[in-house]
């Protein structure tokens, strides 16, 4: 059987509930028995609640919630600037195509690649594939430079058509 925990709400009202009856001059040990608890429960209660409202207490919880979110946005931002940072700085080598400085960078800060990705400023679905080049893609660069100098006021659609008519 599991121990139901009080939640703060309640734990205020209890100790309410001993204060009032304290004031009507029940002793403070029948009065800490009466609301079903130990004196040492009691105690670390009231150090942990004393004098809260219901109000405060709610008001604390939310405070805590919106402090633990900015929190978190600091730490982001902070681990995104040393992203840019050390992205900007060249540690990472030079991605073909964006791969190896996003692992590298996922693997060094401990972030997801999502992340990685939209603090780099690169699309995910560059994660995905590597680009494959073609097979014969230096031969057909040496062909273009060789006609690019053979004819130098050829613009890049003459010497493709140069090239398409050749094979």
């Amino acid at each position: 059987m599991a121990i139901k925990r009080p939640k703060p709400e309640e734990i205020v009202v209890k100790l309410r509930q001993v204060e009032f009856l304290m004031g009507q001059g029940m002793p403070r040990i029948d009065a800490i028995r009466q609301i079903s608890v130990t004196e040492q429960t009691y105690y670390r209660w009231k150090k942990k609640h004393g004098g809260m409202g219901i109000e405060q207490l709610k008001e604390l919880k939310r405070l805590q919630k919106e402090n633990e979110r900015l929190r978190r946005t600091v730490s982001d931002q902070t681990s995104d600037k040393l992203i840019l940072k050390e992205a900007a700085s060249g540690n990472f080598g030079a991605p073909p195509a964006g791969g190896p400085a996003l692992i590298m960078c996922s693997d060094q800060f401990k972030v997801s690649e999502r992340r990685a990705c939209r603090v780099l400023g690169q699309h995910r679905s560059t994660q995905r594939r590597l680009p494959k080049g073609r097979a014969d893609e230096e031969r057909l660069v040496e062909d273009m430079i060789e006609l690019t100098r053979q004819f130098g006021r050829y613009g890049y659609r003459r010497i493709a058509a140069l090239l398409r008519d050749a094979g």
